[in-house]
């Protein structure tokens, strides 16, 4: 690709360019940020972080041969060098056009909130897959290209891996991509230049404030997201509804308020369900009333099946369609995932890692609940440490015995986590603080009895647990297996 057509993209935000006459048909053949990925026919972007200013690199990427670079600061030497405003953008933009835009070949659906992006954004591609749509999704959980399946590493990938893995799915013919957002993936801008045709909002709650900083941060960085969306599925219910509502064009939902869009009422769960894991209840839309039947537990999970039902509606499926693939959706691994492991008591693995999110998995499992609740959990090192005290007091007022564990610690002391976790709590009633994972998800299931539910929480799908800088393996499922032997 000639590097004037590759540079049209960035007309925006371009601030200067130096250009040798002739220079302009150098030929592109990869766009990267890496400079470790650099050679010859290979466009840098010397990206600027949050910490660390990849216009540091520039002359690496020069000795390794780059054919040209793209940064925030002036260009050197005689190399094609364009300066632009923002190079995370400029990024975004460039991998687009780079992989011939195959993003503009299928109908995108986005995903952001705190909490429910992977639920949802799975409900959404269940739905169009039990339709007969082609459909990829690119999530926390997965990414899924075809009938082809892979882990995913982060929620919303860097452009690079992005626009690949778009093109990849025009490939195989893919009419629908669903993919969660994350504020991270907003606020750097690596779906800029992505239309996306549905984006849902599901809430926002206290959540990543080591890197936004304050909840205003993080609040713009999912309303830019929701502004590249050409219809928005909104939830009614939160504090920020109003805030989201101005910026697109939106339709709303709700448990709460009959007035909206999409509305849900008659809602039975867990044992008023006939089963302990069920959700039966009725979607309001278009002036009609549509039964739904799920086999996941939550007043939550309705929320998520509504968010779906909006999105899959918008985009044109039959509401009698979506409620049939909503009775048949499994849930998400991970996500409020029971471990069959022939107990009298239940065992939950779950994701929640925020006070929102945990307070949901209590709530939840208190539906279905007829003894006591254990729950295991712990909070992340090098992130948000305001919210440890809060889940702390989540924990001590909803759950019978509070099992106070590791959970990805990273570089942080592992035991002052805990302390600010249980500095939350007034009492000790209930209280065990084991900082060995293993051994605290052993105690919780010598503790259950019949009837009784143990959440693990925290971890969700990952297998893993970062100690340090390094991951280590840590199946959660593999664990319980092992230790009921």
């Amino acid at each position: 690709m000639k590097l004037s057509f590759l540079v049209e993209s960035l007309s925006g935000l371009l601030v200067a360019k130096q250009l040798v006459p002739g220079q302009e048909e150098t030929e592109i053949r990869k766009v990267t940020s890496s400079v470790w990925q650099v050679e010859p026919g290979t466009l840098f972007v010397a990206v600027k972080g949050f910490s660390f200013d990849g216009g540091t690199l520039c002359g690496e990427a020069v000795k390794r041969g780059a054919s040209a670079i793209v940064s925030e600061t002036a260009g050197q030497g005689n190399i094609p060098w364009f300066t632009v405003r923002d190079s995370r953008e400029a990024l975004a933009l460039l991998c687009a056009v780079c992989c011939g835009r195959p993003a503009d070949s299928m109908t995108l659906i986005g995903v952001t909130g705190t909490n429910g992006k992977t639920t949802v954004a799975s409900m959404i591609e269940h739905i169009l897959s039990s339709c007969g749509k082609t459909t990829g999704i690119v999530g926390t959980v997965e990414n899924k290209v075809g009938k082809t399946s892979f882990y995913s590493g982060f929620t919303t990938p860097e452009p690079e891996t992005l626009h690949r893995m778009f093109s990849d799915m025009r490939q195989v013919g893919t009419e629908y991509a669903v993919m969660e957002v994350s504020s991270h993936a907003a606020d750097q801008r690596r779906v800029s230049g992505i239309s996306f045709e549905v984006g849902v909002f599901t809430n926002l709650t206290e959540d990543h404030l080591d890197y936004h900083r304050t909840m205003e941060n993080y609040k713009n960085a999912k309303l830019s997201f929701i502004r590249q969306c050409r219809a928005g599925i909104l939830n009614k219910d939160t504090v920020y509804y109003d805030d989201f509502a101005k910026n697109c064009t939106g339709y709303s939902y709700s448990l709460r308020d009959r007035n909206a869009s999409f509305y849900a009422c008659n809602i039975m769960t867990g044992t008023n369900a006939r089963n302990a894991v069920d959700s039966v209840f009725d979607i309001v839309a278009f002036g009609t009333t549509f039964p739904v039947r799920m086999k996941i537990p939550g007043i939550f999970n309705i929320y998520n099946a509504v968010a779906a039902f909006g999105a899959c509606s918008v985009l044109g499926i039959e509401p009698e369609q979506i409620g049939a693939a909503l009775s048949s959706f499994k849930g998400v691994r991970g996500r409020m995932e029971l471990v069959e492991a022939g107990t009298p008591y239940k065992i939950i693995i779950d994701f929640a890692h925020t006070p929102d999110g945990l307070l949901n998995l209590l709530s939840a499992a208190r539906e279905f609940t007829p003894g006591k609740i254990i729950v295991v959990f712990g909070c992340g090192g090098d992130r948000d440490r305001f919210k440890r005290p809060v889940m702390g007091q989540i924990a001590e007022k909803y759950a019978d015995w509070k099992i106070v564990t590791s959970d990805n610690p990273r570089t942080e002391d592992p035991a002052a986590i805990l302390n600010d976790i249980v500095a939350g709590m007034k009492k000790d009633d209930g209280l065990l603080v084991i900082e060995d994972r293993r051994e605290a998800i052993r105690k919780a299931l010598s503790l259950a009895e019949e009837g009784d539910t143990v959440l693990i929480a925290g971890k969700g799908h990952e297998e893993y647990q970062t100690i340090g800088l390094e991951k280590y393996p840590f199946n959660e499922r593999a664990i319980i297996w092992d230790l009921l032997k």
